[in-house]
């Protein structure tokens, strides 16, 4: 009798201890967890196609206007003056409008006006066509179109150009990246966008991801973490210990 009730218990502890070593030897495994990767960089190039499609439409709406092909032909005192009572050049939120003037035939672009006022200039204002920038711990889409003169002769000479930015909302990315590391590489600056991913990334911790329409734009995202292998102990012990619990229990 009581050596069935030793059996009876032993078996019991057996089952109960083989329980969590089979979980632990077989519930686990060194494959890293199921992670969307793509729904991140899938966000941002809509986020960006929404801030271009805003840039070039009040871009293209400005250079339409006489009063700028007049003015691109002057200085900085008479683009102030002939723009000051326009209302079109009243930026818009966080946008930023800038005109230029470039030599025919190439060389350096001039900043003729920056609005709103202390705004910084656009690097390469003389190159025509969308970008990305970083803007700080921000990213902007910027349009910049060329405006010819109105004045004939100066326009054998100069060249007009404006400029309109507008931020991108980043929100819906961070969103998607579910608190997961991750950075923004542009050239090379780089915008952090989550936790736990250094800003220089690379390599194999890392997926990086080229944005569609943008192919200035690198998503890195951080490469979700294998989950180590069980050991072999609990893989053995697991059925073992189950094993042993039931011929005991049989026993008793």
């Amino acid at each position: 009798m009581a050596a069935g009730k030793l059996a009876l218990g032993l078996g019991a502890l057996a089952v109960a201890t083989a329980a969590p070593l089979v979980w632990l030897g077989y519930g686990r495994g060194g494959t890293a967890p199921a992670v969307d990767l793509t729904t991140p960089s899938t966000a941002l190039a809509a986020q960006i196609r929404t801030a271009h499609a805003q840039a070039a439409g009040r871009a293209q709406a400005l250079a339409d206007l006489r009063v700028l092909a007049d003015a691109v032909a002057t200085d900085a005192a008479t683009v102030l003056d002939m723009t000051s009572a326009e209302r079109g050049f009243r930026p818009r939120g966080d946008e930023r409008i800038e005109i230029g003037q470039v030599p025919v035939g190439g060389s350096v672009a001039t900043s003729l006006l920056r609005l709103p006022d202390g705004a910084p200039p656009l690097a390469g204002l003389e190159r025509t066509g969308a970008r990305v920038i970083v803007d700080g711990a921000a990213v902007r889409v910027a349009e910049v179109v060329p405006v010819t003169p109105s004045d004939a002769r100066r326009a054998t000479e100069v060249r007009g150009l404006l400029a309109v930015s507008q931020p991108i909302d980043l929100w819906p990315v961070i969103s998607a990246l579910g608190g997961r590391g991750a950075v923004l590489a542009i050239g090379d600056a780089v915008v952090p966008l989550g936790p736990g991913l250094a800003a220089g990334a690379a390599g194999a911790s890392v997926v990086a991801t080229v944005i569609d329409g943008a192919p200035e734009v690198e998503l890195r995202q951080a490469r979700p973490t294998a989950v180590a292998a069980a050991p072999t102990w609990a893989r053995v012990g697991g059925p073992l210990a189950a094993a042993l619990g039931l011929a005991l229990l049989g026993l008793g």
